[in-house]
Protein backbone atom coordinates (compact mmCIF):
# COMPACT_ATOMS: atom_id res chain seq x y z
CA UNK A 1 0.00 0.00 0.00
CA UNK A 2 1.21 3.48 -0.72
CA UNK A 3 1.10 5.77 1.76
CA UNK A 4 1.66 9.17 0.10
CA UNK A 5 0.79 10.40 -3.33
CA UNK A 6 3.59 10.54 -5.50
CA UNK A 7 4.02 14.34 -6.20
CA UNK A 8 6.42 16.61 -8.33
CA UNK A 9 7.35 20.29 -7.01
CA UNK A 10 10.31 22.65 -7.13
CA UNK A 11 12.78 23.02 -4.30
CA UNK A 12 15.72 25.29 -4.39
CA UNK A 13 14.95 25.58 -8.42
CA UNK A 14 15.81 21.96 -8.80
CA UNK A 15 12.51 19.77 -9.86
CA UNK A 16 12.01 17.41 -7.08
CA UNK A 17 9.90 13.98 -7.19
CA UNK A 18 9.25 12.51 -3.75
CA UNK A 19 6.84 9.31 -2.78
CA UNK A 20 6.09 7.08 0.11
CA UNK A 21 8.55 4.51 0.65
CA UNK A 22 7.46 0.89 1.78
CA UNK A 23 5.54 2.95 4.23
CA UNK A 24 8.39 3.68 6.31
CA UNK A 25 9.81 6.83 4.84
CA UNK A 26 8.71 9.74 2.48
CA UNK A 27 11.55 10.37 -0.25
CA UNK A 28 12.65 12.99 -2.43
CA UNK A 29 14.40 12.75 -5.57
CA UNK A 30 16.19 16.01 -6.58
CA UNK A 31 17.09 16.52 -10.57
CA UNK A 32 20.16 18.33 -10.18
CA UNK A 33 20.24 19.21 -14.61
CA UNK A 34 17.34 19.48 -16.16
CA UNK A 35 16.25 17.12 -19.11
CA UNK A 36 19.55 14.53 -17.19
CA UNK A 37 18.32 11.69 -16.47
CA UNK A 38 21.53 10.66 -14.44
CA UNK A 39 21.29 13.76 -12.62
CA UNK A 40 18.28 12.73 -10.48
CA UNK A 41 19.86 11.73 -6.97
CA UNK A 42 18.04 11.07 -3.69
CA UNK A 43 17.65 14.14 -1.26
CA UNK A 44 16.18 13.27 1.53
CA UNK A 45 14.82 10.39 3.18
CA UNK A 46 12.62 10.87 6.34
CA UNK A 47 11.22 8.67 8.54
CA UNK A 48 7.49 8.54 9.26
CA UNK A 49 8.85 8.29 12.89
CA UNK A 50 10.20 11.72 12.73
CA UNK A 51 6.89 13.32 11.66
CA UNK A 52 4.00 14.30 14.40
CA UNK A 53 1.86 12.18 12.26
CA UNK A 54 -0.04 8.93 14.18
CA UNK A 55 3.05 5.96 13.29
CA UNK A 56 3.01 2.08 14.49
CA UNK A 57 6.35 2.22 15.87
CA UNK A 58 5.76 -1.00 17.71
CA UNK A 59 6.05 -2.90 14.40
CA UNK A 60 8.56 0.06 12.49
CA UNK A 61 6.52 -0.78 9.30
CA UNK A 62 3.41 0.82 8.84
CA UNK A 63 1.48 4.19 9.82
CA UNK A 64 -1.90 4.13 11.13
CA UNK A 65 -3.98 5.47 8.50
CA UNK A 66 -6.18 3.50 6.50
CA UNK A 67 -5.91 5.44 3.43
CA UNK A 68 -3.08 7.57 1.47
CA UNK A 69 -2.12 10.74 3.26
CA UNK A 70 -1.97 14.07 1.62
CA UNK A 71 1.20 15.81 2.06
CA UNK A 72 3.88 17.09 -0.06
CA UNK A 73 6.85 19.54 0.04
CA UNK A 74 5.91 23.32 -0.03
CA UNK A 75 9.47 25.31 0.37
CA UNK A 76 12.82 24.19 1.19
CA UNK A 77 14.93 27.41 3.65
CA UNK A 78 17.29 29.08 2.22
CA UNK A 79 20.23 27.49 4.04
CA UNK A 80 18.59 23.97 3.12
CA UNK A 81 18.44 23.66 7.22
CA UNK A 82 14.12 23.22 7.02
CA UNK A 83 11.67 21.69 4.86
CA UNK A 84 7.57 22.71 5.29
CA UNK A 85 5.48 20.00 3.97
CA UNK A 86 1.82 20.58 3.74
CA UNK A 87 -0.66 17.83 5.54
CA UNK A 88 -4.14 18.22 4.63
CA UNK A 89 -5.53 15.95 7.20
CA UNK A 90 -4.01 18.04 10.00
CA UNK A 91 -4.92 21.01 8.39
CA UNK A 92 -1.34 21.93 9.53
CA UNK A 93 1.82 22.64 8.40
CA UNK A 94 5.05 20.46 9.29
CA UNK A 95 7.82 22.13 9.91
CA UNK A 96 11.24 19.64 9.13
CA UNK A 97 14.66 19.74 10.97
CA UNK A 98 17.23 18.51 8.20
CA UNK A 99 19.91 19.09 11.24
CA UNK A 100 18.09 16.89 13.55
CA UNK A 101 16.02 14.73 11.62
CA UNK A 102 12.66 16.18 13.05
CA UNK A 103 9.60 16.99 12.30
CA UNK A 104 6.80 19.71 13.95
CA UNK A 105 3.50 20.10 13.35
CA UNK A 106 2.50 24.28 13.17
CA UNK A 107 -1.43 24.66 13.21
CA UNK A 108 -2.69 26.72 11.28
CA UNK A 109 -6.19 28.61 12.31
CA UNK A 110 -8.05 29.26 8.82
CA UNK A 111 -8.64 26.41 6.45
CA UNK A 112 -5.75 26.79 3.91
CA UNK A 113 -6.50 23.98 0.58
CA UNK A 114 -2.66 23.14 -0.07
CA UNK A 115 -3.26 21.11 -2.91
CA UNK A 116 -5.05 23.90 -4.66
CA UNK A 117 -1.33 26.23 -4.29
CA UNK A 118 0.95 26.29 -7.10
CA UNK A 119 4.33 27.46 -7.59
CA UNK A 120 5.14 29.92 -9.76
CA UNK A 121 8.08 29.09 -11.88
CA UNK A 122 9.37 31.15 -14.15
CA UNK A 123 10.02 28.49 -17.26
CA UNK A 124 11.23 24.72 -16.56
CA UNK A 125 12.45 24.79 -20.30
CA UNK A 126 16.09 25.47 -21.34
CA UNK A 127 16.08 28.42 -23.71
CA UNK A 128 19.89 27.44 -25.00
Amino acid sequence: MTYVEPTLTILMDSLCFSHDFHGTHFIIWQMKEFEVDESWTQFLKISYQSLPIPYNGDKGSSLQYPCPLSFFPLCLSENGDTLILAWEEGNSAILYNLRDNRGEEIRISNLVRWFCAKNYVESLVSTS
